[in-house]
């Protein structure tokens, strides 16, 4: 049964013993269909990337032998071949994963797997990125999380394929900064900036000498959460979700005024963004303070006790509500 998968790569690799040593490694972990379907991953590669088809031959029973099961092994494979040629780098980007979530999360393999298949269908980038982040991202969050993580993920990419790359680049970092449980508030500002981006009117239109491309004359959407999602570590670090949906909304307030100004708001290369962070860095600071001091004021008095500032400076910080 393996024999047209077993020609094609002896094709390939001649007389070289590898394809044998290889074979004989699957057969201790496989049934004769899962060693034929894992070969058929290994010709799946030969086109582009036959390097690559190398080195599962010789790793093939390393990879393999981390999974569960056997079950979870065929599992494994049939969604990897699921994503065919057109997908072969959104596989690679699994197959150099693969390993380490295997050990991690013995029985959640399959599952990584297909929540990965599924980006690739939307968004090849997001795919592949997908894969390279999900190894921190699931010591950071855990199964369950990380099924919500990936489920947001698609959601975005079906709506922007940039930001949703720009979602899981971003990502690791971001979870860092941030409790766990605003993580979906965090990709739902995304997704409503994605909503709320205007469109802006081409720079030349359809007939002038300038115009280029198909989509010459044609209105622009501003890439407003591709822009925020590329900042959210920097942000993240310094304001807690809800000051970040002030600022996301004192953004688009931004480009609604001037259209041209939002990208560079949500970037965080203007300085209205940057006045509109430390205002309510500012007030969070303070606040924090304040309940520092009201903390010792009641442990001293026994009860409890409001404090206000005497200043007036602070008034009318943003984020400030003492």
């Amino acid at each position: 049964m393996m024999a047209p998968v077993l020609e094609k790569l002896k094709k390939k690799y001649g007389n070289d013993s590898l394809l044998e040593k290889s074979v004989e490694g699957l057969k201790s972990l496989l049934d004769e269909k899962g060693v034929e379907a894992y070969l058929s991953l290994v010709e799946m590669f030969l086109p582009f990337d036959s390097s690559f088809s190398t080195r599962l031959l010789r790793s093939g029973a390393s990879i393999l032998s981390t999974m569960k099961d056997k079950q979870t092994r065929i599992g494994a494979l049939e969604v990897l071949l699921s994503m065919g040629k057109p997908g072969w780098s959104v596989a690679r980007s699994a197959l150099l994963k693969i390993k380490v979530i295997s050990e991690i999360e013995p029985g959640f393999t399959v599952r990584w797997l297909r929540n990965g298949h599924d980006l690739g269908r939307t968004a090849l980038d997001a795919g592949i990125l997908y894969f390279e982040s999900s190894h921190s991202v699931l010591e950071l969050l855990g199964t369950d999380r990380f099924n919500k993580w990936a489920s947001l993920g698609e959601e975005i990419a079906k709506l922007s394929r940039i930001a949703a790359k720009e979602y899981f680049k971003s990502s690791p970092e971001v979870i860092k900064k941030m409790d766990p449980c605003d993580l979906e508030q965090w990709a739902r500002l995304g997704i409503h900036l994605i909503k709320k981006s205007p469109s802006i009117k081409a720079e030349y239109g359809a007939h002038s000498l300038l115009a280029q491309g198909a989509d010459a004359g044609k209105a622009k959407k501003l890439d407003l959460a591709t822009q925020y999602f590329k900042s959210a570590p920097q942000i993240l670090g310094r304001l807690s979700i809800r000051d970040l949906e002030q600022w996301v909304e004192q953004g688009l307030k931004v480009t609604d005024d001037q259209k041209d100004k939002g990208n560079a708001f949500f970037s965080l290369q203007t300085g209205k963004s940057l006045k509109a962070v430390e205002g309510l860095v500012k007030g969070l600071e303070l606040k924090d303070i304040h309940r520092i001091l009201r903390s010792y004021a009641e442990a001293l008095t026994g009860k409890r006790m409001l404090l206000r500032s005497a200043s007036l400076f602070y008034k009318n910080l943003s984020g400030l509500d003492k």
